[in-house]
């Protein structure tokens, strides 16, 4: 048991590097970090997936987990990013954020409201279909160039950085969002500070794995049996708060 314990721990600390790589919510917001006498009163969303190993990946001298620890890395990233846009879209809907309507994808029009609410970053829907469909041509017909492997849209005083998301869940309407990352705040748990998940036996020896870290990872036994690993990760988020001007809508043709 206790050689298991250490390669789980050394996969626990692989998924959470993963993670590290991916977010990039300190970019697109401001991230506080919990504190039980201030953050009580807020409420609350986990965000991630349960999973079973068998517990031979763990027995075996060489762990053969490749890839595993990046597919949890980059689904907690796009679970947090989605759970942010769609907060942003119920603002929209809501009337609580400004949203703009283009007639035709212009790069002027852009370029104004970066630069009366200095926005750093734009999300915009990845169609499907041609390249050139829908509001992702935004980002394909105005001034950009790349930089670290990243889209920057070039808007003269300042850049925009372009992330393009995946059509469906994340960004379900016709809709590009902007956003102000020293306008929206968030307060992340980190293990210790968080409910156990429920509807999960743990396993008592692994609860202080990664305690103090922001993506949980949760060991229990298999329910269905006793030749696997019950995993549960997840990053745990309050209710995104945004300020005026921390984001805004822009309605575009498709």
């Amino acid at each position: 048991m206790a050689s298991n314990r250490s390669r789980i721990a050394a996969f626990a600390e692989d998924c959470l590097d993963s993670y590290q790589e991916y977010s990039i919510l300190d970019d697109i917001c401001t991230v506080i970090e919990y504190d039980d006498s201030q953050h009580q009163g807020l409420t609350y969303t986990g965000v991630g997936k349960r999973i079973t190993l068998p517990k031979t990946v763990f027995a075996d001298q060489d762990r053969d987990t490749i890839g595993i620890e990046s597919d949890i890395g980059k689904a907690a990233f796009a679970g947090e990013r989605n759970f942010l846009l769609e907060t942003i879209r119920q603002n929209a809907i809501a009337g609580a954020i400004d949203e703009y309507s283009m007639a035709s994808l212009d790069q002027d029009d852009i370029v104004d409201i970066v630069d009366e609410h200095r926005f750093q970053h734009l999300f915009v829907p990845r169609q499907h279909g041609s390249d050139a469909d829908g509001v992702e041509r935004l980002c394909r017909t105005m001034h950009s160039y790349v930089d670290t492997g990243n889209l920057y849209l070039d808007t003269g005083d300042t850049s925009v950085r372009v992330h393009i998301v995946p059509a469906g869940s994340a960004m379900p309407d016709n809709r590009a969002y902007l956003l102000n990352h020293d306008k929206i705040t968030t307060v992340q748990q980190r293990k210790r500070s968080a409910d156990d998940p429920d509807e999960m036996e743990l396993l008592d020896e692994y609860r202080d794995i990664g305690a103090g870290e922001r993506l949980m990872l949760y060991v229990g036994d298999d329910p269905e049996g006793e030749a696997g690993y019950d995993f549960f990760y997840r990053v745990v988020l309050s209710e995104p708060a945004i300020e005026q001007h921390g984001a805004a809508s822009v309605r575009v043709p498709v």
